[in-house]
């Protein structure tokens, strides 16, 4: 007999860790809830295990998924770029943002992680996979230096930034076979800089 395992109210479910096709400081992490109530996440902290030295608390409330209220319900987007507009007001979803200007992403791969925290003691509740695994990220691609403006008419998806997605959202984080790149068909466009990922959409490699 071999017991299922305990998985954590909350997920990260993709990171856009290579920016957008119009700046690489267009990065972002999405956390999805599994559970079906809202939940808050004032005791949950985004680090970064191994690669970056991000340390992100989180403030607010993921909502519970519920297609029937929003398509877009059950998702919260932690956004590196507050200069523009924030991806998910574009969807209506004021209160399920987090603008806040981490460290960026290394583009040599990282291990990052959501821990909660009961005021004794810390909890994993999941990580991304370690760098070992794929020998950076486990999906997604960037298309420039970080921190540089990148050309806004990239002509093949080797010029485009694409997102880091899981495939099964009830299966482990920390495997490495979890993950995958965004398909490049199912995505997001934000005027003139597109973005191929799925910020607070199912992900591609889900459907």
């Amino acid at each position: 007999f071999v017991a299922a395992p305990i998985l954590p109210p909350i997920i990260i479910n993709e990171v856009s860790w290579g920016g957008s096709q119009g700046l690489i400081k267009d990065q972002w992490i999405e956390l999805k809830n599994l559970s079906a109530n809202p939940i808050d996440l004032s005791h949950m902290t985004l680090v970064a295990l191994d690669g970056g030295t991000q340390y992100i608390p989180l403030i607010g409330t993921i909502s519970s998924r519920n297609q029937n209220i929003s398509p877009y319900s059950g998702f919260f987007l932690v956004e590196h770029n507050t200069t523009f507009i924030p991806i998910s007001q574009t969807f209506g979803l004021t209160d399920a943002d987090q603008g806040v200007a981490f460290d960026l992403f290394a583009q040599s791969g990282e291990q990052l992680a959501l821990k909660y925290f009961d005021g004794v003691s810390t909890t994993t509740l999941d990580t991304t996979p370690p760098i070992s695994a794929c020998n950076g990220w486990c999906g997604g691609q960037a298309i420039g230096p970080t921190g540089g403006f990148l050309a806004v008419n990239a002509q093949s998806l080797r010029e485009q930034a694409i997102s880091m997605e899981r495939i099964n959202p009830n299966a482990s984080g920390a495997l490495a076979s979890n993950w995958a790149s965004n398909d490049t068909y199912t995505n997001y466009a934000f005027g003139m800089f597109p973005v191929l990922g799925t910020p607070a959409m199912e992900n591609s490699a889900h459907l």
